[in-house]
């Protein structure tokens, strides 16, 4: 009779059980609490994340700001080095939109008030200050070490009432006219409004519902990349500035990430890496070796970590949402890490979509609203797939690295650079003929050959 009294209790203890977790950083823990359900239905949630960085810590924070109810699904601890540790200036305005400017602005990350693009002797040489661009506001960003940045990001959506879940992964979802039910491996079946799938490279909605691709016009790259102590640095504030060093088919990213540690990668042909038939570090230390201005720098540094690599990273999806869900930062698309526009275009993603969750309430998103948050993401894509291009364009680079101010055309390509991706009129136009003069080079050489 106990027994049969006591049961139903135990049982509810189990069901609602409350875990509490903690996500570890410079300055104090994430704290916040987890509710794992162990029966076959859940309540209905305005919006489920999957993916915890950036991109889906942003579109949460904008969500909870919003008042509407958050789940982020997040299983890592953000441990592994990533590429994505330098910032745009174009990211400033969208940490203010989501309340983190003020927490990253104290968190103690090197400003980057600049970007150094150099040939592989060192003799040419273009610095972009972003001061210097044409558009305001846009004077610095920061290096950051992305494990503390995403920390910082997913604890500031937490602490605006996002529930985090750390330990349930997605096996099923299936779409319903009002909402989605989406299986865990576990067996637990979660119900919401809208999903919006921040995965990454994971690509975890487009490639469980096998979403229709768009042709990639990039060749196979593959990037090789590790921590350094010791690398010799500028004083002041070129200090903090990104240095891309071209080869004649490769460059290399130097970035300060803090005070010791400077993050390097080695970007090139997959190819070519192939054909050496070498490890990844060694294909690294050849590539340094060919390149003088960087070998100089890197004359006394220690690796800290194993040499990673990263490959065949460019992709994207024909449509980026549907009726109830978004596809948002790296999920969406990625192309190049040559410009840092990854993180910027998570962010503008992430809030597009947390706005046009807004603003549909309860309904469907409309095939107008689906249409516009394709397009206009694609739109900001393509603007730095065409630097991408100009970059890669041995005629294109030369235009690039033979910079003048004449109608203040350096200052136009600078803004862009920084990330102005919804450029005015005064920076479209002279974009526009900045890429002109681009084209123009390869018939007439209005530059001089540089590689």
């Amino acid at each position: 009779m106990m027994l049969a009294t006591v049961f139903p209790f135990i049982r509810l203890f189990y069901v609602a059980k409350i875990e509490r977790f903690r996500i570890e950083t410079s300055s104090r823990p994430i704290e916040a609490s987890f509710v794992m359900r162990r029966s076959t239905q859940a309540p209905l949630l305005d919006v489920l994340i999957i993916g915890g960085g950036p991109s889906g810590s942003a579109a949460g924070a904008a969500l909870a700001r919003a008042g509407k109810t958050v789940r982020i699904l997040e299983p890592s601890d953000f441990l592994k080095p990533r590429i994505g540790e330098s910032l745009l200036p174009a990211c400033n305005p969208l940490l203010k939109k989501i309340g983190a400017w003020e927490t990253v602005k104290a968190a103690g990350f090197i400003r980057k008030y600049g970007a150094e693009f150099e040939t592989a002797d060192g003799e040419t040489r273009v610095h972009n200050v972003f001061s210097e661009g044409l558009v305001d506001g846009q004077d610095y960003t920061f290096q950051v070490e992305r494990p503390r940045f995403d920390r910082l990001l997913l604890q500031h959506a937490v602490g605006l009432g996002c529930e985090l879940d750390s330990t349930s992964e997605i096996s099923r979802v299936q779409a319903h006219p009002n909402h989605l039910e989406l299986l865990t491996k576990a067996g637990e079946r979660l119900q919401s409004r809208w999903l919006i799938d921040a995965s990454g490279r994971r690509q975890f909605l487009g490639k469980h519902w096998k979403l229709a691709t768009e042709s990639n016009p990039y060749p196979s790259r593959v990037a090789v990349f590790n921590h350094f102590r010791k690398v010799e640095r500028a004083d002041g504030p070129a200090g903090g500035n990104i240095i891309i060093t071209r080869q004649k088919d490769g460059w290399f990213w130097q970035i300060p990430i803090s005070r010791e540690t400077t993050s390097v990668g080695f970007v090139d042909l997959s190819e070519r890496m192939r054909r050496s038939k070498t490890r990844p570090r060694a294909w690294f230390d050849l590539n340094v070796k060919n390149t003088p201005s960087l070998a100089k720098r890197l004359k006394h540094a220690e690796p800290i970590d194993d040499f990673k690599t990263t490959t065949d990273y460019a992709h994207m999806f024909e449509n980026f949402c549907g009726g109830r869900f978004f596809l948002v930062g790296d999920a969406a698309t990625f192309s190049d890490p040559i410009f840092s526009s990854g993180v910027y275009l998570g962010l503008e993603s992430a809030v597009a979509a947390s706005e046009a969750i807004i603003n549909a309430g309860d309904a469907s998103l409309s095939t107008k609203s689906q249409r516009q948050y394709t397009k206009q993401l694609k739109k900001r894509t393509q603007i730095m797939r065409e630097l991408i291009d100009i970059f890669y364009s041995d005629t294109g680079f030369a235009v690039f690295m033979a910079p003048t101010n004449k109608l203040k055309l350096f200052a136009a390509v600078n803004s862009v650079v920084a990330g102005n991706t919804r450029p005015d009129f005064p920076v479209r136009w002279r974009y526009q003929l900045f890429k002109m003069i681009c084209r123009w080079n390869r018939h007439y050489r209005l530059a001089p050959k540089i590689l």
